[in-house]
């Protein structure tokens, strides 16, 4: 890939990650954690609804949960719930795969560059396990890749005939 370039906070597609403990909880062990949880709950499930129920009435963007795989696991997401995700993804729907990487899926490819090294260092963020896990959340893409991506995404937001490079 020849002159990379960086947009942060976008997952692949088939992630499968946590924040904060959300969605869903692991259950607490003491009084303290369980006040702590009810007040942290309602605000979840406030939010947990909101955007999987009605996301365009809030004003935020959809979130897909996604099941625990097996018995012992947590439910999880994508990790795409911001709005560099939706247009990095909306960008990268218009380029060719190989113009674009996720550091996530490199992570997850390459064991050997010990990409789970720093996870004990990791703060709100967690595995299906509820284990704190890097999620490794920047999308790479060439520049030229970038560049025709952006202007097909504008020629078919707005319709209109297609720019010299």
């Amino acid at each position: 890939m020849s002159n990379p370039t960086l947009a942060q906070r976008v997952m692949p597609k088939d992630a499968r990650v946590r924040f904060d403990n959300f969605p869903g909880q692991i259950p607490p062990r003491t009084l303290k954690e369980f006040v702590s949880l009810a007040a942290f709950q309602t605000r979840n499930v406030l939010k947990l609804i909101a955007v999987t129920v009605a996301p365009e009435r809030f004003g935020l963007i959809p979130v897909t949960l996604l099941p625990p795989v097996s018995d012992g696991e947590l439910p999880t997401f994508d990790g795409n719930g911001t709005t560099e995700a939706v247009y990095g993804h909306s960008l990268v729907s218009f380029m060719d795969s190989s113009d674009y990487t996720f550091l996530h899926t490199l992570a997850d490819n390459y064991p050997e560059l010990e990409p789970r090294r720093f996870d004990a260092h990791v703060y709100r963020r967690r595995n299906r396990e509820g284990k704190p896990y890097e999620w490794n959340e920047s999308l790479w893409c060439s520049v030229g890749g970038l560049r025709r991506a952006h202007r097909l995404l504008l020629q078919q937001q707005h319709k209109t005939p297609g720019m010299a490079e």
